[in-house]
């Protein structure tokens, strides 16, 4: 079975994440991802595009830790095309003439909260929480959550919340920007496919016109931005305290970080 699945009605394209148990980007997430927004480039029967997840533990999460393991074995080499290559795929679902809503029916934290920033509605369960902790292991976002998150809700905030690798609740999320929408609980998914109904029976050439239009006023910054956060993603993945964060993540226990 796929890790992904497509399905439309109405003019929406519903397509969800199903890698259990937290639905990590590994490879074969990531490839079907690239697939499914390579699809919807062609797709002149869908006008609205709502992405979404299954299970209870994570809307989507980051690296696959098992992966991320022998990549760490390749050095930078490896890490440094692992990132181009999940920046290739982010930018083409952000490129998408679609309008994209992230359902997020569980937890978007680390590269999932990334995924759904780079989507441009987020529908939050009520039970769920946001946030990049990258930090406790030692680590900065790699994926866009530096440059969206600011996008979002403000530099000082941004840096704030990153720096701390804190974990909003959904409530708390909204009053402050970082989700559109907050859903009853189990409810993510039907809020999302409601919403992206109401946008579909819009003109589409109007609706697309619009995330062009306003995209085309922050693409430019966003793209140099992303090149700075890969950049410093790169040189942070070779610190001693990555090393360490991700050792004793590992081995369940408490890093005992030394600065360098």
């Amino acid at each position: 079975m796929s890790v992904v699945r497509t399905s439309r009605a109405d003019g929406v394209m519903t397509v969800t994440v199903d890698a259990p148990p937290v639905n990590a980007m590994g490879a074969e997430l990531l490839e079907a991802l690239d697939s499914a927004a390579r699809a919807l480039a062609d797709d002149t029967d869908t006008r609205i595009v709502v992405l979404t997840g299954t299970g209870n533990k994570a809307f989507m999460a980051g690296a696959d830790i098992a992966e991320f393991s022998d990549l760490i074995q390749k050095g930078r080499d490896g890490i440094e095309a692992y990132t181009a290559w999940t920046a290739q795929i982010f930018a083409a679902w952000r490129q998408l003439r679609q309008p994209v809503i992230a359902a997020a029916q569980a937890d978007a934290l680390g590269g999932g909260l990334e995924m759904a920033m780079n989507c441009d509605l987020i529908v939050l369960d009520e039970r769920a929480r946001v946030g990049l902790p990258e930090v406790r292991l030692g680590l900065i976002p790699g994926a866009g959550g530096t440059q969206r998150l600011a996008a979002r809700i403000g530099a000082a905030r941004a840096k704030r919340l990153i720096m701390l690798g804190s974990a909003l609740p959904a409530t708390e999320a909204h009053a402050m920007g970082i989700v559109d929408v907050v859903a009853p609980a189990g409810a993510a998914l039907e809020t999302a496919t409601e919403l992206a109904r109401k946008l579909a029976e819009l003109p589409a050439v109007a609706v697309q016109a619009i995330k062009r239009a306003v995209d085309a006023a922050w693409e430019p910054i966003l793209r140099a931005g992303l090149d700075k956060e890969r950049e410093a993603f790169l040189r942070v993945f070779g610190s001693a305290d990555f090393h360490e964060g991700y050792t004793a993540f590992l081995e369940k226990r408490k890093p005992v970080f030394e600065h360098r």
